[in-house]
């Protein structure tokens, strides 16, 4: 991965940090793993104010990377997201704001990022996988893996 994909791995889960509100166990976990992984621990660009959180940089740092870092980028930023086990309204407009950034003239499909946090949250299980597939935004195309067969249901069961 080059260099400016993993500092945006970094910044996918300081970003879903800050629109949290709070540093879940769990998020500054994967934080913590993320940065010592790249090995970024004694790197510049963590001493820099506001680089790892911002999400102007986030967004505008985004279309520079090749489509399969993109899709990392985004999978981690999504994983983080949903350790919560929820998904709400600035997160949701972080997602269309990411679409736009990227030039992905059908948006996010809301349903389905709200199904991986509602999915964590009822400990289903969420593989590589599902967050590729909420990602592409077609909720109604079948898995191959079984546990993934609650996207169809998600819709019915968040609007009871």
């Amino acid at each position: 991965m080059s260099t400016l994909g993993q500092l945006q791995v970094v910044r996918a889960i300081g970003v879903a940090i800050v629109l949290e509100g709070s540093m879940h166990p769990t998020m500054e976990l994967l934080l913590r793993h993320a940065i010592q992984y790249f090995g970024l621990k004694s790197s510049p660009m963590l001493a820099e104010p506001r680089n790892l959180d911002s999400i102007p940089r986030f967004l505008s740092d985004l279309p520079k990377l090749d489509p399969d870092e993109q899709l990392a980028v985004m999978c981690v930023h999504l994983l983080t997201q949903m350790l919560d086990g929820a998904m709400d309204d600035p997160e949701l407009e972080l997602w269309q704001r990411i679409a736009i950034a990227i030039e992905r003239s059908t948006g996010m499909d809301e349903q389905a990022l709200k199904g991986v946090a509602f999915a964590f949250r009822f400990r289903h299980l969420i593989s590589a996988e599902v967050l590729e597939e909420a990602l592409e935004g077609d909720t109604h195309k079948q898995l191959s893996c079984t546990e993934s067969s609650w996207f169809g249901l998600t819709e019915l069961l968040m609007k009871g």
